[in-house]
């Protein structure tokens, strides 16, 4: 029986400057945005099975998504 793992994650770093909107319209950062990819990077190169992902629909967790 294979081993399950739980990831726990939370966004990279958002935006101070966006505009007008909610805060779930807030993006992410440009810091947020390389940190995502770093990210995105390891967990596919230490564990690339295949994954499940439960995410809130805010825009910048969306962007820490699509970085990954």
């Amino acid at each position: 029986m294979a081993t399950k793992r739980l990831f726990l994650l939370r966004h990279a770093q958002a935006s101070h400057e966006f505009g007008e909107g909610t805060d779930a319209d807030r993006p992410l950062a440009e810091r947020g945005q390389q940190d995502a990819l770093l990210a995105g990077e390891w967990l596919s190169k230490h564990y690339p099975e295949d994954v499940h992902v439960y995410a809130s629909s805010s825009k910048r967790t969306r962007e820490t998504y699509l970085g990954l």
